[in-house]
């Protein structure tokens, strides 16, 4: 089984990172082309391959690690999305729920998505790194 992150921000970076760290392969890729990550890449060591978008979507799992109104685009960029499986790191924090058709951020990136199995990832940073957010258990869609 392959894997891959599109998105190469904070959330994609830590996730590569962890890859990383557990000694698992994975292909990291974004909408700049595989040489504006090769630094990063090389940083994280040899686990941590950059792709070009359409590589990345080849794997079997894929993070969507994008800033939320970005989920579209990479939706759009492959012709069949049956027996993959996609992790939506996305955050929909600020997106008004009128552009959500009043629906959970997920059923939006679910319907882009359509024939993949969708699983919603939880992104939490502890207070230090983000003093807004109230440390008390935060409910998911």
């Amino acid at each position: 089984m392959t894997s891959s992150i599109i998105g190469s921000g904070s959330v994609g970076a830590a996730i590569a990172r962890q890859f990383a760290r557990s000694g698992i392969t994975v292909g990291i890729a974004n909408t700049r082309g595989p040489e504006s990550i090769a630094s990063m890449a090389r940083e994280l060591g040899d686990k941590v391959v950059p792709l070009t978008l359409q590589a990345a979507l080849e794997a079997d799992v894929i993070v969507l690690a994008v800033p939320f109104r970005a989920h579209c685009d990479v939706a759009r960029a492959a012709a069949n999305w049956k027996g993959k499986v996609v992790i939506d790191a996305t955050n929909a924090y600020g997106v008004p729920l009128s552009e959500l058709d009043s629906l959970p951020s997920s059923a939006i990136v679910a319907k882009a998505f359509s024939g993949a199995s969708l699983v919603k990832a939880s992104i939490i940073c502890p207070p230090r790194y983000s003093p807004s957010i109230p440390s008390a258990p935060v409910a998911v869609e």
